[in-house]
């Protein structure tokens, strides 16, 4: 058939890429959006675009009989649903083609079988691909019962999950009942399925996944595979194309696996088979994702396949226009996921609104964002904000132009894990391919010491210099001075005032000489005189040897700084801003038995009532953000006072969550 429309039933950089694909195939493009996307670049690159209101995600990407309407009422052909949302659910797959519109992906029997993980290990396991040895049950009295058999560590997964979500690592039986219960509570809140297994846990395995598309004539090929091995909170951050750790025998192994279980089901569309690889490189089937990846896109660049033109051509009953013999692994790709999120304290998401945002020349990198200004990163959403590729003739000349890009990528407003993916990447253990899934896990302490020492070696004088000349410009025009320094002159007499940098309270006392020209002290000690131009955000501060850029975002009294490929936040301590008049210091309230919440989310989950005695540790509530869980422990042991907010509320960072009235002994 002829495609002449397609709406994509997805948002942000999968929704742009789809856009992309479609046009070199002359088809027109919908999109759908919330309230809070309307300015994003991928509905403005859209040819159409509905918005869906402000609801919840079950009232907008998930509301699968308002979006069949959309299409309907609008002339689509065909419904691209990019990854995540709806892309694997069977029932949205069957409502298109219950209303005659083209479902771009797999049959509904496809994905249904494959969705269930229980369900596709039984499948598997009759075609004879290896598996970890599992249970499963109907209750969670006959699964503790079940596992008695296995060995410890081992890992309840829900049956309809991914991401991470719904699955619990559990080291000791003490553990096992309540680990069960809250992996079924969080499968049924994400995947409305409570149905959970248990699995043999491989320690420090990797995960490798080979590419597959399919078309409808019997034509089935691979695209070589993908190493994903590098993970936080159980989700991909970095992936590489090919993987460097297969042998060639195994490779073929695992490509034939794949091969095997895409034809005894008859599939059809773009695929991945997933693997868990041991020490030994012995590997076992994980799970088979019915979708585009989000890291697809390390596969097209190493054999120049358009995955998502080949996938769509696929759903339009054409053939593959290419077959095995065409394609060859061309060098080695790398992707790092750009994420909204403070990678230094355990990956806490960061919504909120960039301020600045500069991405690196992509004439060694290829970037896929939906971002190309300024815009608000909804808490709603997943937190990733970008993905970087870079294709290198070998694994280290990927490495070395990733590094180098990352260290131009610059994004103030919000904190981001760019400072996290440099380091990560500069370990020697990562160059050298010594990896595993528990890799950022075990790599904690040693990359966050050796941020904090090249942050620390940054030159004080810059990051002050940067930052003077960037207000002062701003004052200039009229921006942000709204003290007596606007009327009275920087340039009359030495003004002082406290910046906070990197934990450390400095004294700075500066007059400027000229528009170009600042002399300045720290803490009354050396004197500084240092010239600079300034455009925009970047201050280019003069030296004998090369000049220095200073990048310098300012709301209020934070500060955000970028400066030898690293950013980070500091604050000046003269400034009270609006922010800080509406927010708590959570030192202060902690230690008077009041809990804030740490970041901006929705409470999915309130564990207690009042008059609840709690003790240290305790789980109060979980607040959802960026669809991660967050926990809300109690740091003191005490009596649930007062709760101020419910399951559904949506709350800001700071915001006073519960109080606790002290245990008196008598």
């Amino acid at each position: 058939m002829h495609i002449r429309k397609i709406l994509i039933a997805n948002r942000g950089e999968i929704a742009l890429r789809i856009i992309r694909s479609a046009r070199k195939m002359d088809i027109e493009c919908g999109v759908i959006y919330t309230d809070s996307e309307k300015e994003s670049e991928f509905v403005r690159e859209s040819d159409e675009a509905f918005c869906l209101g402000s609801g919840s995600l079950l009232e907008t990407f998930l509301n699968i009989p308002k979006l069949i309407k959309i299409a309907r009422e609008n002339g689509f052909d065909a419904i691209h649903p990019g990854y995540g949302f709806l892309s694997e659910n069977p029932d949205f797959a069957q409502a298109c083609r219950d209303a005659g519109i083209l479902f771009i992906g797999p049959s509904p029997e496809n994905i249904r079988l494959m969705s269930n993980k229980i369900e596709s290990r039984k499948f598997v396991a009759y075609i004879g691909v290896p598996l970890i040895v599992s249970v499963s049950a109907e209750t969670t009295e006959e699964l503790v019962q079940k596992a008695s058999n296995l060995t410890f560590p081992l890992i309840v997964k829900a049956a309809a999950g991914g991401g991470g979500k719904g699955m619990r690592i559990v080291t000791d039986a003490d553990n096992l009942f309540i680990s069960i219960e809250e992996a079924k509570r969080e499968a049924n809140a994400y995947f409305r399925d409570d149905s959970v297994y248990i699995e043999q846990y491989i320690e420090s395995p990797r995960h490798i996944e080979v590419q597959l598309i399919a078309d409808n004539f019997g034509n089935i090929v691979h695209l070589y595979d993908r190493e994903c091995t590098i993970q936080r909170r159980y989700q991909k951050i970095i992936e590489e194309a090919p993987s460097s750790t297969l042998t060639p025998s195994i490779r073929a192994s695992m490509i034939d696996a794949t091969l095997q279980i895409a034809r005894k089901m008859h599939y059809t569309s773009v695929g991945t088979i997933e693997f868990l690889i041991d020490s030994n490189q012995k590997f076992y089937f994980l799970e088979m994702n019915t979708r585009i990846q989000v890291e697809h896109t390390v596969t097209e660049e190493i054999t120049g396949v358009d995955i998502v033109q080949e996938q769509i051509c696929v759903a339009a009953e054409k053939l593959l226009s290419f077959n095995q013999d065409d394609i060859f692994a061309k060098g080695h790709a790398i992707e790092c996921r750009v994420y909204a999120e403070d990678a230094f304290n355990q990956f806490m998401p960061s919504a909120g609104k960039i301020l600045y945002y500069q991405e690196p020349s992509k004439r060694q990198v290829r970037i896929d964002s939906s971002i190309d200004a300024p815009i608000e990163v909804s808490m709603d959403f997943d937190p990733m904000i970008a993905k970087v590729i870079a294709h290198g003739s070998d694994r280290n000349d990927a490495i070395k132009k990733l590094q180098a890009s990352l260290k131009k990528y610059i994004i103030h407003g919000i904190t981001t894990n760019l400072n996290y993916l440099q380091e990560l990447m500069d370990l020697p253990d990562f160059i050298q391919n010594r990896l595993s899934t528990s890799f950022c896990e075990q790599s904690v302490k040693a990359i966050a010491d050796s941020n904090k020492e090249k942050l620390n070696n940054i030159p004080l004088q810059n990051i002050v210099a940067g930052y003077l000349f960037r207000y002062l410009s701003e004052s200039e025009t009229g921006i942000s001075d709204q003290t007596v320094w606007g009327s009275i002159g920087y340039w009359r007499n030495f003004m002082s005032f406290e910046l906070e940098i990197l934990g450390s309270v400095y004294k700075i006392r500066f007059r400027r000489l000229s528009f170009e020209l600042i002399i300045f002290s720290i803490n009354e000690d050396t004197e500084y005189k240092i010239s600079a131009k300034v455009a925009e955000s970047l201050v280019l501060i003069k030296t004998d040897d090369d000049p220095v850029e200073v990048y310098v975002t300012i709301a209020g009294n934070e500060i955000d700084v970028s400066i030898s490929g690293l950013t980070f936040s500091i604050r000046r301590l003269d400034f009270i801003s609006l922010k800080e008049t509406n927010t708590l210091d959570k030192s202060v309230f902690f230690s008077r038995n009041e809990v804030v919440a740490p970041l901006h989310g929705k409470v999915l989950k309130v564990n207690v009532k009042h008059g609840d005695r709690v003790q240290k540790g305790d789980v109060l509530m979980i607040i959802e953000s960026m669809k991660m869980e967050n926990n809300i422990l109690a740091l003191r042991d005490g009596f649930v006072n007062l709760i101020f907010v419910n399951t559904g509320d949506k709350v800001s960072s700071s915001e006073l969550l519960i109080t606790l009235k002290e245990v008196v002994l008598n």
